[in-house]
C-alpha cells in the first residue's frame, strides 16, 4: 500500500483505533520506517519475515536469546566469513551440511564460539539474504 493508503486504512481499521496511543504511535513508526526502506532492503525483511515463520517457537526463542545476540557482537569482517560459510551451506541437504560442518577444512580459520555460531544458525537454516 501507499503511504496515503496505509493512513486511510488504519484510520478505518477499528482494531487499530482501539489500541492504545503509545502502541498506534509504534506501528506507525514502523510503516514509517517500512516505507523509507529500498526495493532490495524490503525483499530482505520479506525473505526474513518468510525464514523466522518457519521457525518454531522454541527455534525463534533459541534466535533471539541466542544466536542474534552473538552474531550482533561479531566484527563485520568476522560476519562477512561467516556469510561466506553459510553461502556455502546454503544448497546442501541436511546431511551434506552436518558433513561439511564436522570438516576441520571448512571450519578453519573460525573460532570455536564462530564454530558453534555457524552451526546453530545452519540447525536454524537461516542465513544470507533471511539470516541474523
Amino acid at each position: 500500500m501507499s503511504p496515503e493508503e496505509q493512513q486511510r486504512f488504519l484510520e478505518n481499521n477499528r482494531r487499530f483505533r482501539q489500541l492504545p496511543p503509545a502502541e498506534q504511535g509504534r506501528i506507525r513508526a514502523n510503516l514509517e520506517q517500512w516505507n523509507r526502506l529500498t526495493p532490495q532492503q524490503k525483499q530482505i525483511m520479506n525473505q526474513r519475515a518468510r525464514i523466522l515463520q518457519r521457525l518454531s517457537p522454541e527455534e525463534r526463542q533459541e534466535l533471539r536469546q541466542v544466536v542474534l545476540p552473538q552474531w550482533q557482537h561479531l566484527p563485520p569482517a568476522r560476519k562477512g566469513v561467516l556469510v561466506r560459510k553459510l553461502l556455502a551451506l546454503q544448497m546442501l541437504s541436511d546431511a551434506q551440511r552436518e558433513k561439511r560442518l564436522a570438516n576441520p577444512h571448512f571450519l578453519s580459520g573460525l573460532s570455536p564460539a564462530e564454530q558453534n555460531l555457524l552451526r546453530e544458525i545452519a540447525k536454524l537454516k537461516v542465513g544470507p539474504g533471511g539470516g541474523p
